[in-house]
């Protein structure tokens, strides 16, 4: 961890694209001289933001024993939009360390750890074989948001809602972010048909392995269709329909061959 933060040029530079992508543009982070805090400052603006680090988020690897705690967003600066997340990594007594004036707060939970453990899968690297499944893949059952229950939440996202909010209250005036989601649905193309376009030693395979699944099929596109010139596309061939609901909902689909 301390060769990570000591050595902080990429990780910085990092943060600063996730804060001014996510939060603002008027905004940038720099690590103490201590390796303690991170700071969010801005040229701009007076006051500044601590966020207090937290060690096990730049550890790589897994962690068995990492710590995890609901905690409440109540405070007595801001009303906060959520009222409780979950907070992997957080050991302080409160959420607010010291508050000096109205120009500068300290935050004790690390937002910008928990952003960089989470989007970078920190704790699936260096794996122990207990922890893979048959295919040398991380079994998510073992994974910290499985075990303490926040696997289906965007806790990045709620975390940065929250940083948010601190920045407004921070600075006032600065242009805050305002995120636009869409669906962007992309379809990883293995066999684009079953029983063309590939080998026929793969069109052999795959008759003889349906047949002990549903034999219709078989006999349907071996025979029926190709006797009558039926139109019914091969049980691969999905791309009409992918493409007919995208344009009904006005999605941009990629296709990966």
């Amino acid at each position: 961890m301390e060769d990570l933060l000591k050595n902080s040029f990429e990780l910085t530079k990092w943060l600063n694209l996730l804060i001014k992508e996510r939060i603002s543009e008027d905004l940038k982070i720099k690590i103490d001289k201590n390796l303690q805090n991170w700071i969010i400052f801005s040229s701009k603006y007076e006051g500044y933001i601590e966020i207090l680090i937290c060690e096990n988020f730049y550890k790589l690897g897994y962690q068995k024993d990492f710590i995890y705690k609901l905690i409440s967003l109540d405070n007595p600066f801001f009303d906060s939009k959520g009222k409780k997340l979950p907070a992997p990594g957080f050991s302080s007594e409160s959420l607010f360390g010291f508050f000096e004036n109205s120009k500068s707060l300290k935050c004790n939970y690390d937002i910008f750890g928990l952003a960089f453990w989470m989007m970078n899968r920190l704790e699936e690297l260096f794996l122990e074989d207990k922890y893979k499944d048959k295919h040398d893949r991380f079994e998510f059952k073992h994974s910290h948001a499985y075990k303490f229950g926040y696997l289906s939440r965007p806790i990045v996202d709620e975390w940065l809602i929250f940083l948010s909010q601190l920045v407004k209250y921070i600075y006032p005036n600065c242009n805050l972010k305002k995120s636009e989601f869409k669906i962007s649905p992309s379809h990883d193309v293995d066999n684009p048909r079953k029983y063309s376009l590939i080998s026929k030693k793969r069109i052999l395979k795959n008759i003889f392995r349906t047949l002990f699944i549903n034999p219709f099929e078989v006999f349907y596109f071996l025979f029926v269709r190709n006797l009558f010139v039926f139109k019914r596309l091969d049980p691969y061939d999905n791309f009409k329909w992918l493409i007919d609901i995208s344009e009904k909902y006005n999605l941009k689909n990629e296709f990966y061959f």
